[in-house]
């Protein structure tokens, strides 16, 4: 072998040798970074969530309570990880029924306009048994929130209704002390009377009086509540559910009636 031969043979091994100099640190840097990469991946954490949401049935208008038929709930199913703003995540209504201790929006008070279709935002309803409730749900001109007291022996009229419903109150007088003393009188007083709430609780009336087992809160006019303390003082107030409105007695005949 001649040293033309050899000395390009030399001149070849240099120059892979200088080569590698830059590129071999390149190689590791990227492996690196892939591997990196590959880390990061691994970190990140999936989930998988279950949301329920309410779709409305119909167009419903801002300062209506919700009744179980204006909505459909539903369950869906979502990966998520961690960071993701998954836009139905902020329409969950488990929170919500977890704070007010309820399954449904059964009662609850529409903030806003909603039209059918739309899926009902969370923080656009208020609870019964939030303390804006009863502002939000009467017009202060004109209505009132009228406590109606249960008590002990009717207490399957918290059982019976809801906030949403709609009741017809009775007034109830039994004979004793009036002409007629075998007779117990049932009048309606007032007809279709929308449930704002309904609270249970045992407490104490005074001595010698029945426990109240809770309280209803009913939405009627200034006038209707007058009609109310009108009533003679032996009288007790009864709230029956109903679904349609039938008629009630004028007031000279409903006080004869109660007399006797």
């Amino acid at each position: 072998m001649n040293y033309r031969v050899l000395f390009i043979i030399s001149f070849l091994i240099l120059g892979i040798g200088f080569l590698g100099l830059f590129f071999a640190p390149e190689i590791t840097n990227n492996e690196k970074v892939s591997q990196e990469i590959q880390s990061v991946v691994q970190k990140v954490k999936t989930k998988t969530v279950v949301v329920t949401t309410a779709t409305l049935k119909r167009n419903v208008e801002k300062g209506s309570l919700l009744q179980e038929d204006d909505y459909q709930l539903s369950d869906l199913t979502l990966e998520t990880t961690e960071g993701d703003d998954e836009p139905l995540l902020a329409y969950d209504l488990k929170p919500l029924f977890e704070q007010a201790k309820v399954n449904s929006l059964q009662g609850f008070l529409l903030d806003q306009n909603m039209t059918k279709d739309s899926i009902i935002d969370p923080t656009k309803v208020i609870a019964p048994n939030s303390p804006e409730f009863l502002v939000s749900s009467i017009n202060p001109a004109q209505e009132v929130a009228y406590n109606v007291p249960v008590k002990g022996n009717d207490d399957y009229i918290l059982q019976t209704v809801k906030s949403g419903t709609y009741v017809s109150v009775y007034s109830y007088q039994d004979g004793v002390g009036s002409e007629n003393q075998n007779r117990n009188d049932l009048v309606k007083v007032l007809d279709n009377l929308l449930v704002l709430q309904v609270v249970s609780g045992q407490q104490e009336e005074q001595e010698k009086k029945s426990p109240v087992a809770g309280f209803v809160t009913l939405k009627m006019t200034a006038e209707q509540a007058k009609k109310l303390y009108t009533l003679p003082k032996r009288a007790s107030l009864v709230l029956l559910p109903t679904d349609k409105s039938t008629p009630v007695n004028s007031h000279g005949t409903f006080i004869r009636k109660l007399r006797g």
